[in-house]
């Protein structure tokens, strides 16, 4: 799991989780927003992961630098512990499978004040969960190049 805030005009930043390097770009500037981009991404395992968040927008490609795509991207929330499934986006939603744009807030709204708390406000989020995989690469090279052992994921969950 990994997190993101905006602190400055145009970021971006890049990580490595569950086998893939996700970068993460702002999608307004600092000034214009009354809460920054933000967000949490977690790797559920295998290929899955969720984010949340706002005013930000991922890429993917694989460790060795190979391109990956979306398998499926769904809007949705989590509740109780369950995911509550709104919608697959398509194409045109995913930049035709290339990337996860966190911009039309969809679920359940956070509170977020990290100097006061009793004067937090309600954030709304986009929820979204996905999978990945390494174009023209089939499973047992994918995993092979993601360097994913069983620890390797029970670890990162």
């Amino acid at each position: 799991m990994t997190g993101f805030v905006q602190e400055a005009e145009q970021e971006h930043w890049e990580v490595e989780l569950g086998g893939f390097r996700f970068t993460a770009r702002t999608n307004a500037p600092r000034e214009e927003l009354v809460v920054p981009g933000s967000a949490i991404l977690v790797h559920l395992g295998d290929d899955e992961f969720l984010c949340l968040g706002r005013s930000l927008t991922f890429t993917c490609a694989g460790l060795c630098g190979q391109p990956a795509e979306l398998l499926a991207l769904d809007e949705g929330y989590l509740q109780g512990g369950e995911w509550h499934h709104r919608r697959r986006l398509n194409g045109d939603e995913t930049a035709h499978g290339t990337g996860v744009l966190l911009d039309a807030p969809c679920g359940p709204a956070l509170a977020v004040n990290e100097s006061q708390p009793r004067r937090a406000q309600l954030v709304p989020l986009r929820w979204l969960r996905f999978r990945m995989h390494v174009v023209g690469a089939s499973a047992r090279e994918a995993t092979e190049n993601r360097h994913i052992t069983k620890e390797s994921v029970v670890h990162e969950i």
